[in-house]
């Protein structure tokens, strides 16, 4: 009794040494995913934001309404294109203009950190096949669920389809508020940190205004995730069965 109660104990403890061991190597692939996500957007912020600065402004020249009122009062002249628009804000509001909003640019590197991260995550877990079996339950009788997409070749595709948008919908519905400060700082006509900004958002327009906007933005950026990571992992697929390789 005393070598059964023993040998019990061996296994309830070597049980709880691989939850504890998967766990750990969850936590280490997640931080490893927002690590790697967040460095490549740091880099990718610091070198196109004057772009992004030139397309901002680019967008609203000529545009009736408050923010058209406001680029008047700080007299700025027509700009004729990508090039004279660099030109102009370098040579009369500085280097540094070319980098206005940065600040908000590099918090938003979440957006597309934690899209990767939620994206991986949702590879390995079963949330897309009970997400699939539920909605299929609903229309199909319990004979037909088998036969399903959940069970057939299309599975994979739909699933990267899934991932992706769901990944998206997460980073964009967490960073948004972000994403409103940044379209407004890069226009160039807010002059006052963050916080205030926030706060005069909030004051205005309530917490809606942080968020105006978002059903179109999620919308296209959720339909354009699902596509790129459709797209990605069948032709990562495809790369790797050419060269030979097992894709991992």
């Amino acid at each position: 009794l005393r070598h059964h109660t023993n040998n019990t104990s061996d296994v309830d403890g070597n049980a709880s040494d691989n939850n504890s061991g998967r766990s750990n190597s969850l936590l280490g692939l997640l931080a490893t995913d927002l690590g790697c996500a967040s460095i490549a957007g740091i880099m990718t912020v610091l070198f196109t934001n004057p772009f992004w600065v030139v397309n901002t402004r680019l967008k609203l020249q000529g545009v009736p309404g408050h923010s058209s009122r406001e680029i008047k009062k700080l007299k700025r002249p027509m700009y004729r294109g990508t090039l004279h628009c660099l030109s102009c804000i370098w040579n009369e509001e500085g280097l540094p203009a070319l980098w206005a909003g940065t600040t908000s640019s590099l918090l938003l590197v979440t957006n597309p950190a934690l899209q990767f991260m939620v994206y991986e995550a949702l590879k390995r877990s079963d949330v897309f096949h009970i997400w699939a079996t539920s909605f299929f339950s609903l229309f199909l009788s319990s004979s037909k669920v088998s036969s399903s997409p959940t069970s057939s070749s299309t599975t994979l595709s739909l699933q990267h389809f899934f991932n992706g948008a769901m990944a998206k919908l997460v980073a964009t519905v967490l960073t948004y508020p972000l994403q409103v400060i940044q379209t407004r700082r890069r226009a160039g006509f807010v002059r006052m940190s963050i916080t205030k900004q926030i706060t005069s958002i909030t004051r205005g327009s309530g917490i809606r205004g942080l968020y105006r906007g978002l059903e179109s933005k999620i919308t296209q950026t959720c339909l354009t995730a699902a596509l790129m990571f459709f797209i990605y992992e069948h032709l990562a697929t495809a790369v790797f069965a050419i060269a030979g390789v097992s894709k991992q």
